[in-house]
C-alpha cells in the first residue's frame, strides 16, 4: 500500500477528482515525505499510548528518517515511509473510545490498501488500480480462478458487547469487549484478532492483517432477535469433539452461529471456556460442522457444556440483524489414565 500517496491524495481530492488525481501524484521532496510521517505518528495522539509503545512510534520515526538518507531513489524512499506508516499502526493505544453500535464500513485508505497490494501482486497497471478505486471493485485471476473483491466485502457490526467481524460469512471473528477492546479469535484473519477506536476510526488487527473502519449511519439494528436451535448429533474421538447443525435450524442467516465450549473439571464448580469456534459446510447433510481438536480435558471427569453463539449480520436491505446464543447442551467425557476418553451413558 502506498499510504503517503493516500495521505496526499486526501488533500488533492479538494481541487480534482478521484479519477483524476490517484495515480498522477508525485512527491519529489523527500522532506515531504518526512512531513508526512511525522505528523502521522503525531496524530496517533501520545495520550493515546503507554509510555513505552509512544516510544516506540518515536524510534520508528527517527530510524525511518535515517533511513532515508540512504535511499537511492524516490521509489526506495515511498517504500521505506510507507511500510514505517504500517509499523506505526501496529503500535497498540492503551485504551480505546466508547465503540458505537451499529455497522462499520472499510475507509478508503484500507481500500486503497488492498488495491495496491493485489494490483503489486498480480502486476496490474495503473489503469487497473483506478478503476478500482473508482468502481469499488477488482478482479483478478489465480490459478486459472478468478477471484471479485469490493470495498463492502468487508464489515464490522457491533452490538452491545458482541463484535463481529466478517468477509461476507466465508471467513468471521467473533469479539466480546474485554476493558474497551473487542478481543477474540476466527477463521481466516489470523489466531486473534482486535478492535479499538481511536478518534473515529476503528481500528481492526490479527496477526496477518490491518484494516480500518469508519461507521456508516445508514444501517439500522432488527430489533427482533433470532433464536438459534442447540447442537445435534455430537461425536467425541480422543480428545476432540464435533457436531452437526442444519441451515434450517437457524432462524438467523445460516452461517451468523458461531461454536462455544466450555468445561467443568472433576472437582470444580466452575466451567472454563475452551473457545469459540467458526462452523465449516460440507459435513453433514445440507448442514455445518462444528469441530474442536483440543478440549483441554484432564484426567478423570469433564462436564462439557457446547453451545451456538448468535453473532450479527448485515443484509441486503441495510440491517444488522443478531442472532440470540442457543441453550446448552451438557454431556459428560471420562478419561482415564491411559488416556482413554470415554462418553458417559455409552
Amino acid at each position: 500500500m502506498k499510504k503517503a500517496f493516500f495521505l496526499v491524495t486526501i488533500i488533492m481530492l479538494i481541487t480534482c477528482s478521484l479519477a483524476g488525481c490517484v495515480d498522477d501524484i508525485v512527491i519529489t521532496d523527500p522532506p515531504e515525505f518526512i512531513d508526512i510521517l511525522t505528523q502521522y505518528a503525531t496524530s496517533k495522539g501520545q495520550d493515546n499510548y503507554s509510555e513505552q509503545n509512544w516510544a516506540i512510534i518515536n524510534s520508528i520515526v527517527d530510524q525511518t528518517i535515517e533511513a532515508m538518507t540512504s535511499a537511492k531513489s524516490q521509489s526506495e524512499i515511498e517504500d521505506i515511509v510507507n511500510a514505517s506508516l504500517d509499523e506505526i499502526d501496529k503500535v497498540e493505544p492503551n485504551k480505546s473510545d466508547t465503540i458505537e453500535d451499529g455497522a462499520y464500513r472499510l475507509t478508503d485508505s484500507s481500500w486503497l490498501d488492498m488495491v495496491r497490494t493485489i494490483a503489486k501482486e498480480f502486476g496490474k497497471d495503473k489503469q487497473w488500480v483506478q478503476s478500482a478505486i473508482i468502481d469499488g471493485e477488482y478482479t483478478y485471476q489465480y490459478n486459472g480462478f478468478d477471484f471479485t473483491n469490493n470495498k463492502n466485502y468487508y464489515w464490522v457490526t457491533v452490538v452491545g458487547e458482541q463484535a463481529t467481524l466478517s468477509n461476507k460469512g466465508s471467513n468471521a471473528v467473533y469479539m466480546l469487549n474485554e476493558d474497551g477492546i473487542y478481543e477474540g479469535e476466527g477463521v481466516g484473519f489470523g489466531s486473534t484478532a482486535k478492535l479499538w477506536l481511536l478518534k473515529g476510526v476503528l481500528y481492526f488487527k490479527t496477526n496477518v492483517k490491518f484494516l480500518q473502519f469508519a461507521l456508516d449511519d445508514t444501517y439500522t439494528i432488527d430489533d427482533t432477535p433470532k433464536n438459534i436451535d442447540a447442537p445435534s448429533s455430537v461425536r467425541v474421538e480422543e480428545y476432540s469433539l464435533s457436531w452437526d447443525y442444519s441451515k434450517e435450524s437457524l432462524s438467523a442467516p445460516f452461517w451468523c452461529a458461531y461454536a462455544k465450549i466450555d468445561v467443568k473439571y472433576q472437582g470444580s464448580t466452575q466451567y472454563v471456556a475452551v473457545g469459540v469456534e467458526y462452523p465449516v459446510g460440507g459435513a453433514c447433510p445440507d448442514g455445518y460442522i462444528a469441530y474442536y481438536k483440543d478440549l483441554q480435558l484432564q484426567v478423570g471427569v469433564n462436564n462439557l457444556r457446547i453451545s451456538y453463539v448468535g453473532c450479527s449480520t448485515i443484509t441486503n436491505d441495510n440491517k444488522i440483524i443478531t442472532g440470540k446464543s442457543s441453550d446448552y447442551y451438557y454431556l459428560t467425557l471420562i478419561v482415564d489414565e491411559a488416556g482413554n476418553v470415554t462418553l458417559a451413558g455409552d
